[in-house]
């Protein structure tokens, strides 16, 4: 018999690495053959906004497959709750979702937009609208320059930033081949010392739709996790309309200016923290036999400060 999962979020901050524990522990059962999804929320939950997007794409994509998906917010003052609110998360969730105790105006979120210096707060990627979201590179990037004044490389950050940002969102317009719209968002962490930026879609995955251009037999058996460390290394062949070296050369940017970067595709994640020398197998880290997340969910992480 067809079973709900319940999935429970800690008191205090929840992080990607945070959300993917408690899926592993809730998803016991497989997606499948579960009746519908509970997302429990401690009223001291603070969800860091690379955990937010992967959950915004995984609760809409559950409620696309007709599952009965709920978030319930317990306490008064929900800090989980206040976040997301704040953060436009609530606009995007599917209406499919039932939230608890009661679902936040989202107009609240509109009326506040722009007016915070230490977020962007969640924009729609539309997979087919590219014009749509034309202007969120500009406003990643001008959030990027303003809360990294105190780094010594903060105009060669910033405009390789750009750079970054336009060819993810364009990727999702161009090869996500799906419905759901993809997701960006840029949140600073003034204690932590460090900017997230996330640009996350719902598609076919990165490597399905890179692996059809690989040249080479030995790399389209490579399993998920070693192919997208085989990306970021250079160490594939393409054919000459091949995609994927841009995402790598902007990938080793990031790192050589001590940005560290984490991908999260359909069944594995993969962490690459940064190194003068590019990529190393010690940067490198990898979990593999996730639960199902369909898309490409990446999340860079800047130094507020010169650490170079």
């Amino acid at each position: 018999m067809a079973r709900e999962s319940i999935i429970t979020f800690p008191g205090g901050w929840v992080t990607a690495d945070t959300f993917e524990q408690v899926l592993l522990q809730a998803f016991k059962t497989p997606l499948p053959y579960c009746s519908g999804v509970t997302f429990c929320f401690h009223q001291r939950s603070k969800v860091m906004v690379d955990a937010a997007v992967r959950l915004l794409s995984l609760a809409n994509q559950l409620a696309a497959r007709e599952l009965r998906v709920t978030f319930l917010f317990n306490g008064d003052q929900n800090e989980a709750m206040s976040y997301l609110n704040r953060a436009n998360f609530f606009t995007f969730l599917s209406p499919k979702v039932q939230v608890m105790p009661v679902r936040p105006d989202p107009s609240y979120a509109k009326r506040y937009q722009g007016n915070n210096k230490n977020m962007v707060e969640f924009k729609s990627i539309c997979p087919v609208d590219y014009e749509a979201s034309a202007s969120t590179p500009i406003q990643l990037k001008d959030a990027l320059e303003a809360a990294t004044s105190a780094r010594s490389d903060r105009e060669q950050l910033c405009h390789m930033a750009y750079l970054l940002f336009g060819e993810l969102i364009d990727n999702v317009y161009c090869h996500s081949q799906t419905m759901l719209d993809g997701f960006a968002a840029l949140q600073v962490y003034r204690n932590g010392g460090r900017a997230q930026v996330v640009v996350s879609d719902s598609g076919v995955g990165l490597l399905e739709t890179l692996k059809p251009k690989l040249l080479s037999p030995s790399d389209k058996c490579l399993v998920e996790a070693e192919l997208v460390y085989a990306l970021f290394r250079g160490n594939v062949s393409w054919d000459a309309k091949g995609r994927g070296s841009g995402l790598k050369r902007c990938a080793d940017l990031a790192l050589r200016h001590s940005s560290s970067l984490s991908v999260r595709l359909a069944t594995c994640s993969i962490d690459l923290t940064p190194s003068k020398n590019g990529y190393e197998s010690i940067n490198m880290q990898y979990l593999e036999d996730l639960p199902l997340l369909e898309g490409t969910h990446i999340c860079f992480s800047f130094p507020l400060d010169s650490s170079i």
